[in-house]
């Protein structure tokens, strides 16, 4: 990716919202804060750095105000998505996905696979072409767990631990060793049939606020690039 010019990127996301300034392989990041802040009212920007204001956001119900109270243009809406897309329901595929995907191939022109685990694990591929050609998209750890919490409201809520061993010997580790496999089982596979289908030549790029535990997880040669998607966000080609 190419450009100097200061960008304010925002990533809203499902849970959270990051806002950095972004100017070339510089990412300053400012803030972040729950993404229900936009919708209950409870957003207090500061005096933010001069720049274009753009935004990728996966929650229509926060993009108006956001884009209001920022300024900014949207991604997928006044800015045009960067890549071409082989996918049969885009009304429906989260931006977020596309720029981060094709963030990575302006690195990697071979083709990229990224693995993006947030609230959702995605996994997604962008080809040698530069073409968005869809992934998966499953329960991220933490939904994983709250979501079998939901279903049996006896269990405590446990996230993935990497120390954890089999067996158990309290409810608690018992719930950790088994996110973690279950985790480690999605990453695995996931991954396993993205190489299948993309060759290897592609590069897997990882990323998302679970990146560091996808990258202990992952035995494949990978990258690390916690700021993938909010440098999309600033490079993306648009008016």
């Amino acid at each position: 990716m190419t450009g100097t010019r200061a960008v304010v990127a925002v990533d809203i996301g499902n849970s959270k919202t990051k806002i950095a300034r972004v100017q070339g392989e510089s990412v300053d990041e400012l803030m972040e804060f729950d993404t229900s802040a936009w919708t209950e009212g409870r957003v207090r920007l500061p005096a933010l750095p001069d720049g274009r204001r753009r935004i990728c956001s996966v929650v229509a119900a926060a993009t108006a105000t956001a884009a209001t109270e920022l300024g900014a243009e949207v991604i997928g809406e006044d800015l045009p998505l960067p890549a071409k897309l082989d996918y049969e329901t885009p009304d429906s595929l989260g931006p977020d996905r596309v720029v981060a995907a094709w963030a990575a191939w302006t690195r990697h022109p071979a083709g990229a696979v990224v693995v993006d685990m947030g609230t959702a694990l995605t996994v997604d591929w962008i080809d040698e072409g530069g073409v968005f050609r869809g992934g998966a998209i499953a329960p991220g750890p933490v939904a994983m767990a709250s979501g079998l919490r939901g279903a049996a409201p006896a269990l405590t809520a446990a996230e993935p631990d990497l120390e954890a061993r089999w067996p158990g010997k309290n409810t608690t580790d018992s719930l950790r060793v088994g996110v973690t496999a279950a985790v480690r089982g999605v990453v695995t596979d996931l991954v396993r049939q993205a190489r299948v289908v993309a060759g290897a030549e592609a590069r897997i790029v990882v990323t998302g606020g679970g990146g560091a535990l996808v990258s202990r997880l992952l035995e494949d040669d990978h990258e690390v690039d916690p700021h993938l998607l909010l440098r999309g966000i600033a490079a993306a080609p648009g008016s």
